[in-house]
């Protein structure tokens, strides 16, 4: 017998613990690095009055996890038992976490969680959906992207902070919902990917932020709960949709590598410091549709080779500064309410519905490099009452047909329009299809520039008066190129 039990203690399956280091050798004889085997353990829960983890006899293998276990919640114990403290040391590092019913709530201590990840998958036929809720802390270690599978019609629902090194990441799979909420803001700073499925934000503690990283938002994309869940500062990378949900937001950056939106009735976004697109043509534009968007401070539209962006929200604040050769495209049914719009390079389309406003206040379209900017006609009634234009270098206004500025002369009052004053330092006004007239009744100002100011055969020009830009001298009248066709009134 004794025999017997020595040989049967050899045998792999006869051992408590599947962890053994095992030095293997090859078929030359060499011997090989030692390889490490995980244990699984599984939780049961109701063997003592506590629940915690750290009581051996509610796990199955009569065990406490150490570093490195994978863990799993199978769907066959009784519900009351789905309730868990983790009371180990925050220093261990779990392999991973597999939630195989809904109704799990873990509290306690926070925890490590390595490449295999959380995972929340209906088990079973007698599994049903639900929620994973996870009111403990994560913490993110450095380099390591923590995979988050949750199935279709399931939740993981992450009330705890999340933490970490910002070497590290984490990234959501799966059809199902990955759920950040509760008062405590997640500090965590590195790399938050929507692969497939969605991610809720709904952090509700004052100042607390859902996301402090950059958010890469892939699959069904992302859905705010609540405003202000995005850090000042965050670039947002969408090839989705960002969906707002009436709340409002700041973000650092909005940028795509290929379509994506963000949309919101009822919501604001501010964007700090730019909105950034780089596809070509033949892939979708990225959409900003928010009722209210604004560029903050010094922060731009950059529209890279081909690629279009097109914003349909009301624009408001100060300034509107579109950069890159591609194109920006203002659409919808409200006029925008920016005090300045700046054009360095590209293509800026005027096309929101028929006499609602795109541009107010100024408009100036100038260059960039060898890049000059173009503000092109696609509808009429684009620009507002009382606006300055001016143009520099190699800037061009197309009116594409369309009528810029009114008159409406009365008897002892003097003439009033939509253009208040037209400056050119170089620059050109043109008009690619038909005849386009604009039209000036206050003060033209034609300034001298080794770029002649061009008034092409297609635009008819009508100004009130040319005057001079107080002691400095214009160019006189036949230094300006006035190309065939086009006339002065």
């Amino acid at each position: 017998m004794r025999v017997f039990r020595d040989v049967l203690s050899l045998l792999p399956w006869h051992r408590k613990s599947t962890r053994r280091s095992h030095r293997r050798q090859s078929s030359f004889g060499e011997t090989l690095e030692p390889r490490e085997l995980l244990t699984v353990l599984h939780w049961r829960g109701g063997v003592t009055t506590d629940n915690n983890w750290s009581s051996r006899q509610n796990w199955v293998e009569n065990r406490v996890p150490t570093s490195g276990d994978d863990l799993v919640f199978p769907s066959d114990i009784s519900a009351r038992n789905h309730q868990m403290k983790n009371d180990l040391p925050v220093s261990q590092v779990y392999h991973s976490l597999k939630f195989q019913d809904n109704g799990y709530v873990l509290d306690g201590n926070r925890i490590s969680v390595s490449t295999g990840g959380i995972s929340a998958i209906q088990f079973s036929s007698t599994s049903t959906a639900g929620t994973v809720t996870l009111k403990c802390g994560i913490d993110v270690p450095a380099g390591v992207n923590i995979p988050v599978n949750v199935s279709p019609k399931m939740v993981v629902d992450f009330q705890g902070p999340i933490q970490g090194s910002n070497t590290g990441a984490m990234t959501k799979s799966g059809a199902g919902v990955m759920r950040f909420s509760g008062q405590a803001g997640n500090v965590f700073k590195g790399t938050t990917t929507v692969a497939t499925g969605a991610l809720e934000l709904g952090k509700t503690g004052p100042l607390a932020n859902a996301i402090s990283g950059t958010l890469i938002v892939k699959g069904d994309g992302v859905r705010l709960l609540a405003s202000n869940q995005i850090a000042n500062g965050v670039a947002v990378q969408v090839s989705s949709v960002v969906d707002m949900n009436g709340f409002s937001d700041t973000v650092g950056s909005v940028e795509t590598g290929g379509g994506g939106s963000v949309k919101g009735s009822g919501s604001k976004l501010t964007v700090t410091n730019g909105v950034f697109s780089i596809v070509e043509t033949s892939l979708a534009p990225l959409k900003i549709d928010v009722s209210s968007f604004e560029l903050s401070g010094s922060a731009v539209v950059m529209t890279e080779n081909t690629s279009t962006v097109e914003i349909s929200s009301t624009i408001v604040g100060s300034k509107l500064t579109k950069g890159g050769t591609g194109t920006l495209r203002l659409t919808g049914n409200t006029g925008n309410q920016q005090t300045e719009t700046v054009v360095n390079a590209g293509r800026l389309e005027l096309a929101k519905a028929a006499d609602v406003v795109s541009v107010t206040g100024s408009l100036k379209i100038t260059e960039s490099g060898n890049n000059g900017g173009t503000v092109f006609l696609v509808t009429p009634g684009q620009l507002d009452r009382r606006i300055s234009l001016t143009l520099f270098g190699k800037g061009t206004l197309d009116l594409n047909g369309r009528q810029v500025g009114n008159l409406f002369p009365a008897s002892g009052v003097s003439e009033q329009g939509d253009i208040q004053t037209l400056e050119m330092t170089g620059g050109t006004i043109m008009s690619s299809t038909g005849n386009g007239t604009i039209i000036v009744p206050a003060l033209v100002q034609i300034h001298a520039s080794s770029t002649p100011s061009v008034i092409s055969s297609f635009a008819r020009f009508n100004r009130h008066n040319i005057a001079n830009n107080g002691s400095t001298p214009f160019k006189t009248l036949h230094e300006i190129t006035v190309d065939a066709g086009a006339f002065l009134k």
